[in-house]
């Protein structure tokens, strides 16, 4: 509070000079041996009102925005489900240019043979997958933790991945952890992906298969503790079932 009265404070000072300068002016142009100084007072008079609302409008602009911020934020707090965007979109928007404030991911990646094609064509074989580990290493680095469970038709991604983070020629010293897994379920199995951030709270991405001839999906988050605890429950079982790949094991 005091700062923001000072800062206030200020800012009328800043008004009240221009409007001193202004009258300075007019009085100097009455006065025959200062009316050459009076073009460079008024001028210095516009400079400092334009400069308070300046000043003003800023301030203005950036209490409306972390007002909308807020906003936003209480709406998604009493939204138990929302739809964000298509999943290559959500993966690139709502988890790897937010991964400074994600703490842990937990993701499934499965896929079905006889359907890949839209996977492939809409996120497997996209820019964004491609350029994604670069920003996940960078945040695994500094503490970030990824788990990953799919099948076989993940594997290649499961270790470009891996070798990404974890160069055989380097000695790695990151704060974080990536660690993959590989099950092969009977039948087809839902895509998911759980969040934690940073300050502990947590979020579950579903609906984005892409197994509907060439329908993208909108993906679905929601924070219900009651769907977060049975996506994590369901991640659990995945997990501790599944495999380590010889090849992606840390």
């Amino acid at each position: 509070m005091t700062t923001m009265k000072k800062n206030t404070n200020k800012k009328n000072w800043i008004a009240i000079v221009g409007v001193l300068l202004a009258i300075l002016s007019i009085i100097l142009s009455f006065i025959p041996a200062f009316t050459n100084y009076v073009l460079t007072v008024f001028l210095l008079s516009v400079f400092a009102l334009f400069h308070d609302q300046y000043s003003k409008t800023q301030t203005i602009l950036k209490n409306t925005e972390e007002t909308s911020n807020q906003v936003s934020l209480d709406v998604k707090n009493h939204l138990r489900v929302i739809r964000l965007d298509t999943p290559g979109k959500t993966f690139n928007d709502y988890i790897i240019k937010r991964l400074d404030i994600i703490s842990e991911i937990r993701n499934t990646s499965f896929n079905v043979s006889a359907d890949d094609r839209d996977a492939n064509i809409y996120f497997n074989k996209t820019d964004t997958l491609k350029v994604a580990p670069e920003f996940v290493k960078s945040n695994i680095d500094n503490g970030l933790i990824w788990h990953d469970v799919g099948d076989k038709y993940a594997k290649k991604r499961f270790k470009t991945w891996h070798d990404y983070f974890y160069p055989e020629e380097q000695v790695t010293s990151s704060m974080g952890e990536y660690k993959s897994k590989l099950i092969n379920p009977r039948v087809p199995y839902p895509n998911f992906l759980i969040i934690t951030y940073k300050d502990a709270r947590q979020e579950v991405l579903f609906n984005w298969d892409l197994r509907l001839n060439g329908t993208q999906p909108s993906v679905l988050v929601s924070n219900e503790d009651d769907l977060i605890q049975f996506y994590s429950a369901q991640f659990n079982l995945l997990y501790n079932n599944a495999t380590d790949d010889a090849d992606n094991s840390k």
